[in-house]
């Protein structure tokens, strides 16, 4: 079966890319003229305890910690499965097999390529219970200076990016299904927020670090739903008489 692919966008969903690199742009912007990055951390940091970092250690944020990145497995999952069964004739299938391949490369590409693979690995960020200005014992570094593969595994945040990675799925959602779509991409941004601030909680990454991370695994979610057309459903058969 040849699958279709194209690169044709609505204006919503080009709005919707817009957004995300605004928000991107601005967030990088932010922290990088200001010191907003070790303010926001400073709210969660308790110099005198013991445990500098206790508001993430309970329930749920340590729940996002160890099973944060379980949901992108599991959409992986089913995309494989929906590609496999969906890899024979017809239109109703070719829909299934290009929304299966969708979330398998979105969710590989850009939570885990890029930002697993490559990132985090080769620019070198400590995170923040290790920096100096919270009692840690490596240099801080702002976002847009690399300090190298030894430095650290801050810069960005995997957990965040996978956790937005799940738009993909939201965004495979049939047209036809109005009313799970309109709750399933709220339903993600909501999650991954959460995920994000679980991570500033607990000391694992600075504010610039969640912003990079769920903007690469939702922008990666967008250019892969535009290139295979997973929103695109093919026409209702027509009952022969």
């Amino acid at each position: 079966m040849r699958v279709k692919i194209g690169t044709i966008m609505t204006w919503h969903r080009r709005l919707h890319i817009l957004i995300v690199v605004v928000l991107l742009i601005g967030g990088l912007a932010v922290t990088a003229w200001t010191d907003l990055d070790l303010r926001w951390s400073r709210q969660f940091y308790i110099r005198g305890a013991s445990d500098h970092w206790p508001y993430g250690d309970g329930p749920p944020w340590s729940w996002m910690d160890r099973f944060g990145n379980v949901p992108g497995l599991l959409l992986v999952a089913w995309g494989i499965w929906l590609a496999l069964s969906g890899w024979r004739r017809g239109a109703t299938r070719e829909r299934s097999v290009r929304a299966g391949l969708a979330i398998v490369l979105a969710i590989a590409i850009g939570p885990g390529l890029v930002v697993n693979g490559v990132m985090k690995n080769f620019w070198g960020r400590s995170r923040p219970r290790n920096v100096e200005p919270f009692r840690g014992p490596r240099e801080y570094l702002p976002w847009y200076q690399p300090g190298g593969s030894d430095h650290g595994p801050s810069f960005p945040s995997g957990h965040t990016a996978m956790s937005f990675g799940l738009m993909i799925g939201a965004l495979s959602i049939s047209r036809r299904r109005p009313l799970l779509r309109m709750l399933a991409v709220p339903g993600v941004v909501a999650y991954g927020a959460l995920v994000a601030h679980s991570r500033v909680l607990q000391g694992a990454h600075f504010l610039s670090d969640v912003v990079v991370g769920g903007a690469i695994g939702w922008l990666t979610a967008l250019c892969f739903a535009v290139w295979l057309r997973v929103e695109e459903d093919p026409p209702p058969e027509r009952s022969v008489s």
